[in-house]
């Protein structure tokens, strides 16, 4: 009963279809053991070559002998009903995809922190041998029952790092979108390892926060994977540890030279938060927070996956789409200001004859207004490429400081009217130029979120403006000399704030 494949493997049942043909349950009839047979035509009509794209499978499986990736045992080809087919035989894992145990709710941190560490070992395993898996996903690992091992999966775009370019038209990207680092969007040369570390910080983000770092369809959702930042994971998930918050952004850098080097990296520091939620104190707190999800059936499931890799195709949604949470704005907001109003009140202290009480007048309402305006306006980052990103009220901070270069221009200067006018039109787009760019560097210095990377820039901003019109007024500087001071105050205390803002919205 059932088709005889290569006059050896006997196909017993049809355990999924996808663009690289069908997976089939068949037992071994030389070695009287089941396997998986994935069976796909010599030719679909399409202009595409799932054959050669299946020995491709086999010979970089081949190289791999590791437990945490599914073993392959034969490919070869064959004809069925007539039609020439090619087919790959692997073990037949028993267990499930990964995304099946996102789908009913997150899994707890400590399971997530075990399979992570054993997707590690095996993608060690694979880059060792030259093997870039180019397609790491929740549906390409998989979960076996009953001891909760992982497997890996599905290496049919996979390449040698020696030869890592796709094999596909020149400028199309090969990979599920979801998961595709920056380089592998690019079609660069150089895919390296660092490039399923990316994807692999994709899936744990997804794990712990019940949805993608991106989401979307077509080019909108590469161009989020090139261009925009996720949302921390803590702002969908509490009890999710510092650590392994940072270890999440590090693994999606856009940069492959700002993750982790290798595997070997990212599981040595799985490892130590792992340790830290063993501790006593950590783990009673943890476990009080944690979300768990109930366990889901289990059942035996072919070991390609059943979603294809796809060129540029829409990514697949979590069946429990979140809207973006804004970010939390009053603790950042009100330590901006407290900020600020200090080191201004410090300031007026240096280089002014000013009451006591005068100087924390001035600095309270200063402080105040960065704290409130922050408060009442909550700004998020743009999506837009190349777009300069900068809030309303860094806006209207540069706008009030340009409209006071113009006045003292117009009324203290010796310069002529018109020389007045031109510095202070200039001085308000320069201002929001710097601005944004001093918010980037808080960004990536302290690495603090986009809103208080801002309020940071913006109280920078004032207290660089403070000491530039002190030192002008009191004439101890030049007019250059004044500046210098100002934008060396301006990026200072900008990154002082930043360092003091929380890093984390709180929940």
């Amino acid at each position: 009963m059932g088709t005889i494949l290569a006059d050896r493997y006997r196909l017993l049942e049809l355990l999924g279809t996808g663009s690289m043909g069908d997976v089939w349950r068949a037992v071994d009839e030389r070695l009287a053991r089941l396997v998986a047979v994935k069976v796909s035509p010599l030719t679909n009509g399409s202009g595409d070559h799932p054959a050669l794209r299946l020995h491709r499978e086999a010979r970089a499986a081949a190289r791999l002998s590791h437990p945490h990736i599914v073993t392959v045992h034969d490919h070869g080809e064959a004809v069925v009903d007539g039609q020439p087919v090619a087919y790959l035989v692997m073990e037949l894992v028993d267990g499930q995809p990964l995304h099946h145990t996102v789908a009913d709710g997150a899994p707890p941190v400590a399971d997530v922190l075990d399979w992570a560490e054993q997707i590690c070992q095996g993608l060690q395993a694979a880059h060792s041998a030259g093997v870039i898996h180019r397609d790491i996903k929740p549906a390409n690992v998989l979960l076996t029952a009953p001891h909760g091992q992982i497997k890996i999966c599905d290496f049919r775009i996979a390449r040698a790092a020696e030869h890592s370019r796709t094999l596909t038209a020149t400028g199309t990207a090969i990979g599920t979108p979801t998961y595709m680092s920056p380089e592998q969007i690019r079609g660069a040369k150089d895919i390296d390892a660092r490039s399923d570390l990316y994807s692999l910080g994709c899936v744990l983000y997804e794990l712990l926060a019940g949805v993608p770092p991106f989401t979307g369809a077509g080019w909108s959702l590469l161009v989020q994977h090139l261009e925009r930042q996720p949302e921390p994971v803590v702002v969908h998930r509490g009890d999710v540890p510092a650590e392994l918050e940072r270890l999440v952004g590090d693994l999606l850098s856009k940069r492959p030279q700002d993750r982790p080097a290798t595997a070997v990296d990212v599981a040595e520091r799985l490892r130590v938060v792992r340790a830290r939620l063993q501790e006593p104190v950590y783990a009673g707190t943890a476990a009080a927070r944690t979300i768990t999800a109930p366990a889901p059936a289990r059942r035996v499931v072919p070991v390609a996956p059943t979603v294809p890799a796809a060129s540029v195709a829409p990514a697949r949604r979590t069946s429990r789409p979140t809207a973006p949470a804004r970010p939390d704005t009053g603790r950042g907001a009100w330590s901006a200001g407290l900020a600020t109003g200090l080191l201004a009140a410090a300031q007026l202290a240096l280089f002014t004859g000013l009451p006591g009480v005068a100087q924390v007048a001035l600095a309270a309402t200063v402080g105040g207004l960065v704290a409130v305006c922050y408060t009442l306006e909550a700004p998020e980052p743009s999506d837009r490429p190349g777009e300069v990103r900068v809030s309303a009220v860094a806006l209207f901070t540069a706008l009030v400081v340009a409209a006071g270069v113009l006045l003292g221009l117009l009324v203290w200067s010796p310069a002529p009217w018109w020389a007045a006018l031109l510095g202070g039109s200039v001085t308000g787009p320069v201002l929001v130029g710097c601005s944004s760019a001093v918010r980037s560097l808080v960004e990536h210095v302290v690495r603090r979120g986009w809103l208080h990377s801002d309020l940071a820039s913006t109280a920078g901003l004032i207290n660089g403006c403070v000491a530039f019109f002190l030192l002008a007024a009191e004439s101890r500087a030049s007019l250059v000399g004044a500046v210098a001071v100002g934008a060396g105050v301006w990026l200072t205390a900008a990154l002082a704030v930043g360092a003091l803002l929380p890093c984390r919205r709180p929940h």
